[in-house]
């Protein structure tokens, strides 16, 4: 009995040892330089600066971040590391965690930074291999590494056109930046460990202001995200205002947050409120998707504009309205995605309206996206611009794929400027550029356009009101599970 005992908790202990170790197994550590890093002392691994790739799974990540970890330019924090990279693969950005040339391994100014423009230059180079955005690469540190992200904030290249290796034709300008309690200055304020390990016991003067990068903000300094604590006792906290107060004298734009509470070196603090404000900086500088937002699913319909007693929210979400008024979102927007499912009923025929810039008078000064049962005899033999998924009135859909009433079919409609493509239980059915409608009497196919219609569709503007419409034709309509992406 014992020994079934023992033998079960050595194979659960195994089991979970090696779903840690899965679960947690970091990428190749892939050479900056393959034939060895210019300046080496070596060919041992601390001579060989490298990254490790962590892409996040599923579709391409909009940008990329190059994490440079703290650890006072004589070591470098795993947390730092590979837990920030963790975190924004988590939040759908590629991560490139650089292993640089260290000062307590005998390496000193500009061997760090030239480490960490060559990866900067080397994930613009293999962006497509990497499936990222060349135009979106960030760089991020912290403390130590922080002032080596800040350092090629403000000592950037365009890269050398002429040059051999074509990873050397890249900029290696970073197109954001995220400093994490860094350090900044080489002066008054500095990190001593940080400034001996970069510069030696007795650094030119010359170098401690060129390296003091809160006097290195130009105008093409990239828009930068700060944060530090107030309690920080290794790097005090004037080191990342005074590098705000820079960027904000060259008109950089910057988001700087100062927390009361918190040790140096704190890095993810178990989601620490500053993951958050630099996830919606991200958002916002197109570096990382903004989040769906639900719609009309709260059953007071606080948030929106419906009239009184016609809409209603049943306990299991599920949106209808008993009149023919349509519902409407309570701000405009443009440059977006809708999505949501639907439900008909026997001969329902309503629809998703977009591009609203008058709600009280809606049909000529929106555009309606059709829903129909086109399995009814009426919506079967009805012109096909007033069947399911056409753009009522102008296009009709390539196909009609519509689910039989009582079945839930689902919608995802994209609205980016001038286009509009809805795609309708997973297929593409139809697109519109609303620029090619001129007219409000002739469709570009030479069809007629209901004299209803009485404004051209290329004279909307591009961002209103949303909207369902409600109870049409004396048949029923119903929604669920509406969501709203704002779109960079």
């Amino acid at each position: 009995m014992k020994y079934v005992l023992v033998t079960s908790l050595f194979l659960m202990w195994s089991t979970v040892m090696s779903l840690r170790a899965n679960h947690h197994a970091e990428p190749e550590a892939l050479p900056l330089w393959p034939d060895g890093a210019p300046g080496a002392i070596g060919n041992e691994p601390k001579d060989i600066p490298s990254v490790q790739a962590y892409l996040p799974k599923g579709a391409n990540a909009p940008a990329a971040v190059v994490v440079c970890p703290g650890g006072g330019y004589g070591g470098l924090a795993r947390h730092e590391g590979h837990d920030y990279a963790l975190w924004l693969n988590k939040h759908g950005l590629a991560a490139f965690v650089l292993k640089y040339r260290l000062g307590s391994k005998g390496y000193r100014h500009p061997i760090m930074v030239n480490d960490a423009a060559r990866c900067v230059r080397m994930v613009r180079a293999s962006s497509e291999k990497w499936k990222i955005d060349p135009n979106r690469v960030a760089i991020m540190g912290s403390s130590a590494g922080g002032h080596l992200a800040s350092t090629l904030l403000t000592h950037f290249d365009a890269g050398n056109p002429s040059a051999d290796d074509p990873i050397e034709k890249q900029s290696s300008r970073p197109d954001l930046g995220i400093l994490c309690y860094p350090v900044i200055s080489m002066g008054p304020w500095s990190h001593g460990g940080s400034r001996r390990n970069l510069l030696g016991d007795k650094p030119d003067p010359k170098l401690i202001w060129d390296l003091s990068n809160e006097l290195q903000v130009t105008t093409e300094t990239p828009p930068t995200f700060l944060w530090h604590t107030a309690e920080d006792k290794a790097v005090p906290l004037e080191n990342s205002l005074m590098f705000a107060n820079a960027l904000q004298k060259a008109g950089v734009p910057l988001d700087l947050h100062v927390y009361q509470n918190g040790r140096h070196g704190i890095g993810l603090a178990n989601e620490h409120p500053w993951t958050k404000d630099l996830l919606f900086f991200l958002q916002e500088r197109g570096f990382a998707e903004k989040p769906w937002t639900s719609l009309f699913s709260d059953a007071s319909l606080k948030n929106a504009n419906a009239p009184e007693g016609v809409w209603s929210v049943n306990s299991e979400g599920v949106l209808t309205a008993s009149e023919d008024q349509a519902i409407w979102t309570t701000q405009q927007h443009d440059n977006f995605i809708i999505d949501l499912e639907f439900m008909t009923a026997a001969g329902t025929n309503s629809g998703v309206i977009v591009y609203c810039s008058d709600t009280k008078n809606w049909i000529p000064n929106s555009v309606e996206i059709q829903i129909a049962d086109d399995h009814s005899e009426q919506w079967s033999k009805a012109d096909r611009t007033c069947q399911n998924a056409a753009f009522f009135g102008h296009k009709a859909s390539t196909k009609s794929t519509v689910k039989k009433p009582g079945e839930w079919n689902h919608y995802t409609i994209t609205c980016q400027d001038h286009q509009i493509t809805i795609v309708l239980n997973g297929e593409k059915v139809n697109e519109m550029d609303l620029r090619q409608w001129t007219s409000a009497k002739q469709n570009p196919d030479g069809s007629d356009i209901p004299n209803w219609l009485t404004k051209p569709k290329s004279e909307l503007p591009t961002k209103g009101y949303i909207g369902l419409q409600g109870k049409h034709a004396g048949a029923p309509i119903y929604y669920r599970n509406i969501k709203l992406k704002v779109l960079n």
